[in-house]
């Protein structure tokens, strides 16, 4: 099993090494292509760059972390990094 503090250092990590929002780092640690995930969510690459800035529904969620392989609650910016990427 994954230690889920260790998976959201690791994304951190991405999220300020390439300046990208909580959810383009999960993709991208999940080695996923924005390409990639779009077709997988029937969305466009640039739908996807805008999901990826802002919150998402429930059902977006839910298939991003099916998609992903991950739980839901990875999709979630934990409240120790709010305001460390703004």
């Amino acid at each position: 099993m994954i230690d889920p503090l260790k998976q959201e250092q690791a994304i951190a990590l991405i999220m300020v090494r390439q300046n990208v929002s909580w959810l383009a780092a999960v993709r991208i640690h999940k080695n996923m292509s924005r390409t990639d995930a779009a077709k997988m969510l029937n969305v466009t690459p640039n739908a996807l760059t805008r999901i990826e800035k802002k919150q998402i529904s429930a059902h977006m969620k839910s298939r991003m972390a099916e998609i992903y392989g991950c739980p839901e609650a990875l999709l979630v910016c934990p409240s120790w990094m709010n305001g460390l990427n703004e």
